[in-house]
């Protein structure tokens, strides 16, 4: 582990995005992938959250998992500064955040999948 200090705004941004499972899988998606979009975001979230469960996701759970994105989720992840969202296609990247931002992603990321 570095020395080095982490910003503590970097740590409570991060951590403000991380505390809702389904924004940290938005993000550990978009750590692997360029771009998507929201609708095939939530059916991908609406996917791993169910396998969590053993559960099958209906038409309904990802139409309400997309709502969310739209709605609650994408605002705070573009405020957040760690996601860029371009109107136009609906889709989302990873911004070009810090690298301490992402490390603490990976981290989570690594913690919670194993990978």
């Amino acid at each position: 582990m570095s020395n080095d200090a982490v910003d503590p705004k970097v740590i409570d941004a991060v951590f403000d995005v991380l505390c809702k499972r389904d924004r940290r899988y938005a993000l550990y998606f978009l750590l692997e992938h360029d771009r998507v979009s929201i609708q095939d975001l939530g059916n991908v979230v609406t996917g791993w959250v169910k396998a969590d469960s053993s559960e099958i996701g209906h038409k309904d759970d990802r139409d309400t998992m997309v709502t969310a994105f739209r709605h609650r989720h994408v605002p705070l992840l573009i405020e957040s500064s760690l996601v860029d969202y371009d109107e136009a296609t609906e889709s989302l990247s990873l911004s070009p955040c810090s690298d301490d931002a992402r490390s603490l992603i990976e981290r989570a990321c690594a913690e919670e999948t194993g990978a």
